[in-house]
């Protein structure tokens, strides 16, 4: 495990890395064809979807980190779909 800053966490998140990872306040974990972002606690905050094409997250609504989330995932082709909580890849 390492650790990251929060920011190149929810990067590595929202690019489909599947490895356990850390910062001081978040984690990745990973099931098939899912991967969790959590926060140290064990609150999910997000859930990416991998066997959708194209890749679907859902975010959690309230959460402290949601508009750092909402930034990445826009600068990587995501957009909001329904309301405040799923983003879809853009093909």
């Amino acid at each position: 495990m390492n650790a990251l800053d929060d920011a190149t966490l929810i990067q590595q998140f929202v690019a489909r890395q599947t490895t356990l990872t850390t910062s001081p306040n978040l984690r990745i974990e990973s099931a098939p064809n899912v991967t969790q972002l959590l926060t140290q606690n064990g609150e999910l905050l997000a859930r990416l979807d991998r066997s959708t094409q194209p890749a679907i997250v859902q975010v959690k609504q309230g959460i402290q980190h949601r508009a750092l989330l909402h930034q990445i995932l826009s600068e990587h082709g995501f957009v909001l779909m329904q309301g405040a909580q799923l983003f879809r890849k853009l093909p």
